[in-house]
């Protein structure tokens, strides 16, 4: 949000959070409004899932403006299914998912699998019969779902309760 304000002691933080992003391929943005900049880096490494590379304060300031941007974007869906703009209401359920869900535009559907990472996905995507989405893993019997054989006990469990819900 604009009401939000910019530090000088969270440069250093940001400049080391930007390292860590990686651009969306074909989109430059400009932004010149120092929130703007901030806010859009935050988000960003949100749904990258770079929490880790945030310090506390920039943790605290993401949690603001995910509350705040889930707000808005409900209501800008609630706007574009009013002037039946499809795409766009679709684009921005999308994003909404992506802001949910912490996950990136172009990552895998199988992170929405609990307890599910990159090594998981990988794992999924080896041998003859892979495991592209999420909908093919839900397909397979609990036997041969990949991308599992390091889950503790107790994260089997959360992914029987996931299946389950399903």
């Amino acid at each position: 949000s604009r009401t939000m304000e910019c530090r000088d002691e969270d440069e250093p933080d940001l400049k080391k959070l930007r390292m860590e992003i990686q651009e969306l391929p074909g989109i430059k943005r400009k932004f010149d409004m120092p929130i703007i900049v901030r806010n859009n880096l935050l988000l960003l490494a949100h749904v990258q899932r770079l929490h880790k590379h945030m310090s506390e304060h920039l943790r605290l300031e993401l949690e603001e403006l995910l509350r705040q941007s889930d707000k808005v974007v409900t209501s800008m869906i609630e706007i574009a299914c009013v002037r039946e703009w499809l795409a766009t209401s679709q684009a921005l359920i999308e994003f909404r998912r992506c802001l949910i869900q912490a996950i990136d535009p172009r990552s895998s559907s199988l992170l929405q699998i609990p307890h599910f990472n990159e090594d998981s996905v990988k794992h999924c995507a080896k041998a003859s019969n892979p495991i592209k989405d999420i909908a093919g893993f839900m397909s397979r019997v609990p036997e041969q779902r990949r991308g599992v054989n390091d889950f503790t006990e107790e994260q089997k469990l959360d992914l029987e309760e996931f299946c389950r819900l399903e």
